[in-house]
């Protein structure tokens, strides 16, 4: 008999368990599907307020300008409240919020709904026991965590107008999920705190108390300056920075930030092995890259092409740069059947002639027009560096750079210039006090008069 009664034992604890499982299962998707998979997963930090009219519930002290943790609040603040307590609990579930939202549309001093948008959260705060923590990590997936929750019956209530508990006998989670918050501003507030005010007046006529946690899913982020921020968005995108490098086999090297053709970015570049060749023996360096992502006049497969010849004295210089690309008649035309190839060749003397082992660099480059000087298909290249026939020992860097700007830079002559000006205006002040003569001769009272004759002068 004592085997057969632990045997059954066994099998009821078996099926309690499952049970439990199951149930938990079932509240883990009911959250989910009520909150979105967001707020389950949200690892944002937002403020939770909670304000019971039990009055023996007290809540733990927590530190101004503390970050409640997950752990924290799980273990100080949800089963603490919850342990052996039959109270109700309420969740409060907003899509975002944020602690500045109470300070930007809550005001103490007036009760009007213009100007204080949480007059019924804080009517409901100052009657009861409560407490606000501004900054708790993803509150939301706590709460259905906790045991002590789980084993509630789950109450999700969307219309505040609907019945809240139809019997009051065992201890309800409900689940009241706010409108969704299209933009932060006194009506929207105003909207979510009347439906909180509504529901929590249904709250107070049961008989059983209950404790209302008020959080949300995301931290909201402040939109009073929306218009600001995309717009200095705009600009940090705008400035962004595209580097290109390339590296022909230690022979050859370019870099280049921010690589326009015509008003079209180009971000990236890639070797045309096959015609590509650098060889100081040769005295030739012939370069060809390719980059897509041009959607100009019909333009495809577009490439550059550079060729530095060595003079008899060993300096390299660029002698041709070109634009080779294919371009079809119109938009409706079939690549590669009615394209013809187009080729453009542009002017080289941005390119001053180095000596080898040394590269060239100009920080900034003017628009580089073609031979004919237009500048529909214009390149602009930014921290510009070049070096062919590159020698050994330096693999993997530039060697010494020749800059595009000298040492007389405009800067260095309007300094010269001035300073010129100014110390020859203080070398002639000076020159004509140097000439200013004392007189030698003065008048006395007692004396004869003097006379200066016009000789004398």
């Amino acid at each position: 008999m004592s085997a057969e009664a632990s045997s059954t034992s066994s099998e009821m604890r078996v099926k309690s368990l499952v049970s439990t499982a199951r149930r938990q299962r079932c509240l883990l998707l009911l959250l989910t599907a009520v909150l979105g998979p967001s707020s389950v997963l949200a690892s944002d930090r937002v403020p939770v307020l909670v304000w019971t009219n039990d009055r023996s519930v007290s809540f733990p002290q927590h530190l101004a300008g503390h970050s409640v943790s997950r752990h924290e609040f799980q273990n100080s603040y949800v089963k603490d409240l919850t342990l052996d307590n039959q109270d109700n609990i309420v969740l409060f579930m907003q899509d975002e919020l944020s602690a500045k939202d109470f300070a930007r549309f809550s005001d103490a001093y007036h009760s009007d709904e213009e100007k204080n948008s949480f007059r019924h959260v804080k009517s409901l705060m100052s009657e009861m026991t409560s407490t606000f923590l501004p900054s708790v990590h993803n509150p939301a997936s706590v709460l259905m965590e906790v045991e002590n929750l789980k084993s509630r019956k789950v109450k999700i209530l969307d219309d505040p107008q609907d019945i809240l508990l139809e019997t009051d006998d065992e201890p309800h989670m409900i689940i009241v999920r706010l409108p969704e918050l299209r933009h932060h501003s006194h009506k929207s507030f105003s909207h979510l705190d009347n439906v909180i005010g509504v529901v929590s007046l249904q709250l107070k006529a049961l008989t059983r108390p209950f404790i209302a946690f008020y959080t949300a899913a995301l931290s909201s982020k402040d939109t009073s300056h929306e218009s600001h921020r995309q717009g200095r968005r705009l600009m940090e995108d705008s400035g962004a920075i595209s580097e290109i490098f390339v590296n022909v086999s230690d022979t050859f090297y370019f870099y280049t930030q921010n690589l326009t053709l015509g008003n079209d970015s180009i971000a990236a570049v890639e070797v045309d092995d096959k015609n590509t060749q650098c060889n100081e023996t040769d005295r030739n360096c012939d370069i060809v890259l390719k980059f897509g992502g041009i959607e100009h006049n019909n333009m495809f497969d577009p490439q550059i092409r550079f060729q530095f010849n060595i003079t008899s004295d060993s300096f390299w210089y660029l002698s041709q740069f070109t634009l080779e690309y294919w371009m079809t008649p119109s938009s409706n035309s079939s690549p590669r059947v009615d394209s013809s190839m187009h080729t453009v060749e542009y002017r080289t003397d941005f390119v001053y002639q180095t000596p080898i082992g040394f590269s060239f660099h100009c920080n900034h480059l003017p628009l580089i027009p073609d031979k004919n000087d237009s500048y529909s298909l214009s390149f602009q290249f930014n921290k510009f560096q070049i070096q062919p026939f590159v020698r050994e020992g330096y693999e993997g860097r530039f060697g010494h750079y020749n800059d595009c700007v000298g040492f007389f830079t405009v800067g260095t002559w309007m300094f010269l210039i001035s300073a010129a000006i100014l110390i020859a205006i203080l070398f002639f002040g000076i020159i004509m006090l140097l000439k200013v003569s004392t007189q030698d001769r003065f008048d006395d009272a007692k004396g004869k008069t003097i006379t200066v004759t016009s000789a004398e002068g």
